[in-house]
């Protein structure tokens, strides 16, 4: 019972170490809610963990207690879903996907604080330290799965290689905007795109000048003409947005370092309603006129 005793001084020094980051949080993190300084603390959930272990260590030089079994209860769980979480952003490095693995993972305490209890009832010493692991590793591979999954078998995902938009150069006619681009698919499908409103839309309606709604953009295909089902390759398009307001040039090189990408929707052919994926192309290196 010693090792528990000792795995619970660990999981409650990693809570306290939670409570004191959410407190510093509203120091260091300055977040707006609750929800945001909590987020914020489980970022650095490795500091936490680090002072849970710490408290562990000490409590076993008092008690004069071996703190291997301890340890090992406190350390592999961690270890193997970070491991898994690894794998996970190894093969897609996504920041929002990282940012709510991060944020979900460490949610895994809660089990420890179920696996020591589970594993106190218990009149089996020998297997304790076995026991205590128990909860927080199906815990945790419950929350991965969960957060995992669904980006995994998400749209996001599978089309993550799909497209690229290359954009090349950017006309500011009187009342509209111009862009030339080239689209690569590299996945075969049967495809149609659209160009949501101009990415200008909403830094001009803040700057005041204008306050109607900003149409979508026209897209007018190269002399190939749109992509037919089954292809993959380069296809030149032009996207025309009107009914812009004749913003001054300065404004207008303003807006490009405000926003540096311009949006082109993938859309299933025989679903136009629902977006596929949104393909986003940089302007850093188009040219402006």
């Amino acid at each position: 019972m010693k090792t528990i005793k000792l795995l619970a001084a660990g999981v409650a020094g990693w809570i306290v170490g939670i409570a004191i980051l959410f407190g510093l949080s509203w120091k260091m993190g300055n977040p707006e809610t609750f929800s945001s300084a909590l987020l914020w603390a489980l970022e650095y959930w490795w500091i936490a963990f680090g002072l849970g272990l710490l408290v562990m260590l000490a409590s076993a030089v008092v008690s004069k207690t071996s703190p291997v079994r301890a340890l090992v209860a406190y350390i592999v769980p961690v270890a193997l879903l970070a491991a898994l979480g690894g794998l996970c952003l190894l093969i897609y490095p996504n920041a929002g996907f990282r940012e709510e693995l991060l944020g979900s993972l460490p949610v895994a305490v809660v089990f420890y604080v179920f696996g020591c209890i589970w594993a106190g009832m218990s009149k089996d010493s020998a297997g304790s330290s076995a026991k205590a692991m128990l909860p927080p590793l199906i815990g945790g591979f419950l929350i991965l799965t969960l957060v995992a999954l669904p980006v995994f078998t998400g749209n996001a995902f599978r089309y993550r290689n799909a497209f690229d938009l290359d954009v090349v150069k950017i006309d500011h006619p009187e009342g509209a905007m111009v862009v030339s681009c080239v689209l690569q698919i590299s996945k075969a499908g049967d495809y149609a795109f659209t160009a949501p409103p101009s990415y200008m839309a909403e830094p001009m309606y803040y700057a005041g000048y204008g306050e109607k709604e900003i149409p979508p953009g026209k897209i007018t295909w190269g002399a190939a003409g749109p992509p037919k089902a089954g292809d993959t390759g380069k296809y030149p398009l032009v996207i025309r947005w009107d009914d812009l307001p004749n913003l001054p040039a300065e404004f207008r090189k303003e807006l490009m370092l405000y926003e540096t990408q311009v949006l082109l929707e993938a859309r299933r052919s025989s679903e136009p309603e629902k977006v596929l994926f949104t393909v986003a192309g940089d302007t850093e290196k188009a040219q402006v006129n």
